[in-house]
């Protein structure tokens, strides 16, 4: 049996396809672009590993304060304590 793809020409690879540094910067890119959302990773154990200016604009806190930490901000909570 063969396998046919309906991949268009030109198509870029998946991301699994790519090797860790390409990986790396394509992720990245989400992450800065991103304002209008919050994107907040955080490892296995709860510790937040990144924080984009999306969750800085929603949450109120600014990386510095937050990249380290056990817990996000609740949702609605503003660094004021007040909800948004």
């Amino acid at each position: 049996m063969t396998r046919e793809t309906s991949e268009p020409t030109g198509a870029r690879p998946v991301v699994a396809e790519m090797d860790v540094s390409d990986q790396v910067a394509f992720l990245n890119s989400i992450l800065e672009s991103s304002t209008e959302y919050s994107i907040v990773a955080k490892d296995l154990e709860g510790t937040i590993l990144a924080w984009n200016e999306g969750a800085r604009r929603i949450y109120g806190y600014e990386p510095m304060d937050v990249i380290g930490d056990g817990a996000a901000p609740a949702e609605g909570a503003t660094a004021a304590g007040g909800e948004g």
